[in-house]
């Protein structure tokens, strides 16, 4: 980023959600688990959708890492099928009848 700021910026979503009036973009679901470490960012682009009046929900899942979601069961960086991706999975379920019914 240091070495060209200004094709960070351009291709960052940070810097590209238009407002609602602009354009509508589809409902969004962030998830971040609250041991990833991207929470700060997950957080920040939540609230520059919300500020552009766009739809977002965002979610956290507790004490869950980074990709709990494409690991399966890996038991060195204590994920589990079950204890992970099924509450995500519902999670992400309940968002898409609500967006979609």
């Amino acid at each position: 980023m240091k070495d060209n700021p200004q094709y960070y910026k351009a291709i960052s979503p940070l810097y590209n959600i238009p407002k609602v009036s602009e354009h509508k973009l589809p409902p969004q679901l962030v998830i971040v688990g609250t041991k990833d470490g991207l929470e700060t960012a997950a957080q920040q682009y939540v609230k520059v959708l919300k500020d552009a009046g766009q739809s977002v929900e965002f979610w956290e899942h507790e004490g869950r890492p980074r990709g709990f979601l494409d690991r399966g069961s890996n038991p060195n960086a204590g994920t589990s099928f079950v204890k992970d991706d099924i509450p995500a999975v519902n999670r992400m379920i309940t968002f898409l009848h609500t967006v979609f019914r």
